[in-house]
């Protein structure tokens, strides 16, 4: 969540639309590069190889898990934003 807040705080969207014939204009004028989904991708996704103790390997496993989980919910509903399926 503290990666979503900072990227709202610098104007950097949550999820860029996949398909470049969008309308929307990503990023915003004055954005940070990129979305937040891949700033998960680029570092927080690979934080559980990174631990070096048993116990935060465990609970950056967990933490993972529900990443990747928002991850895939986030882009389903971009997906059908972008389908018109959704406001």
């Amino acid at each position: 969540m503290r990666c979503c807040a900072y990227s709202a705080a610098t104007n950097r969207p949550l999820h860029l639309p996949s398909s470049s014939s969008s309308s929307n204009s990503f990023p915003p004028p004055g954005a940070v590069g990129g979305d937040a989904i891949s700033h998960f991708e680029d570092k927080l996704v690979k934080l559980e190889g990174m631990m070096k103790i048993e116990k935060g390997r465990e609970m950056a496993r967990v933490r993972t898990q529900r990443l990747r989980e928002f991850m895939k919910w986030t882009e389903e509903e971009a997906n059908e934003v972008e389908e018109g399926k959704t406001l």
